[in-house]
């Protein structure tokens, strides 16, 4: 999770006119850059929270007073929770007065970069040394600056590891479109959106940057895979484009060392009903801090001949939450398969299981929250928590991730 908006036109273009209007008297009142909303879509069902600093919530005090909200407390920060008719916006304290490094502005700026670094290797065909020579390539250092002012030794070193690793892998290939920012990218999400309900594209496929090379006959083999098909469908086509070099997704991690390491995932046809992953440990720490479980996070591992996946059951943040669905392969930790669709995840439960006589919806305030609310819905809560979980063993191979 990123809470990488932080200006009025980024709320603007994140929230939809209705709520923008209702919250424009809130933001209106902050200072630009002390408010940082999470990025993810906002929705009916679960509450939105936007971080503010100590001055914007001193700002707004005023104004919640007056619509009558009150001002609680939310792990030892100040928090109210306003509502705008169908949408909740939670308004919760920071101590932070910018987006830091690790936030979704400063990636867009990272990956941005990588790419120009890739354009370079693969079209440009330019010949670096060394990170030195990036800097005294003074045009395309300019170039660089302008995507991310903040690159330093340590980027450029990262830039020149990747540099040299996609040239030694994609140098004999014949790219013709490098995207990251609308294009192709705008293209692929809406298409599995449309195609397959899949509103988020890191949800199926967590490509940072594409590579391509000529691009309309691409996007018309993807359209005739997509219509009328299945999702495997559409992934057996695209690693085929993969194999050929005609099309190729590419994750970006941060360097690590002096090297930089590319690693092939996903890369197999859609499994089969004979190729079953195995059931090989769940882990749940039923520890207690004080009167809370100390940890909430579920790890199911699930093997076959080909290798070993990990599922992280956990809440998207601290406190009562939603849950994430996300698996890993084994000795791949940075690079996730990506998180499960969870309408795809409640589909699968009800029409394959049974266990849930509606569709599960991913809503904490839903289900109950202590002992004494389970007791008092027992009979209607009675699912069989053994075949939920070999059900969430089967994800992997039935997402096609």
């Amino acid at each position: 999770m990123a809470y990488s908006i932080a200006t009025y036109n980024g709320i603007k273009q994140h929230f939809s006119p209705f709520l923008y209007k209702a919250t424009e008297p809130f933001f209106k009142l902050m200072v630009e850059g002390e408010f940082f909303c999470d990025d993810k879509p906002v929705n009916k069902s679960s509450r939105h929270i936007v971080k503010i600093s100590v001055n914007n919530f001193n700002r707004i005090k005023p104004l919640l007073s007056k619509v009558g909200v009150k001002v609680g407390q939310v792990g030892g920060k100040r928090a109210s929770d306003v509502d705008f008719g169908q949408h909740e916006i939670r308004f919760l304290e920071t101590g932070k007065t910018s987006v830091s490094a690790s936030d979704g502005a400063s990636t867009a700026k990272q990956e941005r970069a990588s790419l120009l670094i890739i354009v370079r290797a693969l079209k440009d065909k330019k010949n670096y040394q060394s990170a030195n020579d990036i800097a005294k390539d003074k045009p395309f250092y300019k170039a660089l600056l302008e995507v991310y002012p903040e690159v330093n030794d340590v980027w450029l070193k990262g830039l020149f590891a990747q540099y040299k690793k996609m040239k030694q892998e994609f140098s004999g290939s014949k790219f013709s479109e490098f995207n990251r920012d609308g294009g192709f990218m705008d293209f692929i999400s809406k298409l599995i959106k449309d195609e397959f309900n899949i509103p988020k594209k890191d949800s199926w496929n967590p490509a940072d940057v594409w590579l391509i090379n000529e691009e309309n006959k691409v996007r018309a083999d993807l359209i005739k895979a997509a219509k009328g098909g299945s999702i495997d469908r559409l992934n057996d086509v695209m690693r085929d484009m993969l194999k050929k070099k005609r099309l190729v997704g590419v994750s970006l991690k941060a360097v690590s060392g002096t090297g930089a390491r590319l690693e092939y995932v996903n890369t197999k046809v859609a499994i089969g009903k004979t190729d079953i992953y195995k059931l090989s440990n769940i882990r749940m720490n039923f520890s207690l801090s004080g009167s809370n479980l100390s940890t909430t996070d579920t790890v199911i591992t699930v093997k076959n001949k080909e290798g070993e996946a990990k599922f992280q059951l956990r809440q998207n943040s601290k406190g009562f939450n939603n849950l994430k669905f996300e698996p890993t392969m084994k000795g791949q930790g940075a690079a996730r398969l990506g998180k499960v669709p969870l309408n795809l995840l409640g589909d699968m439960l009800v029409k394959d299981y049974n266990i849930t006589k509606k569709k599960f919806v991913n809503n904490w305030r839903l289900y109950p929250l202590d002992s004494a609310m389970f007791s008092n819905r027992e009979s209607e809560l009675k699912v069989s928590l053994v075949l939920l979980l070999l059900k969430l063993t089967l994800v992997y191979q039935q997402v096609n991730l």
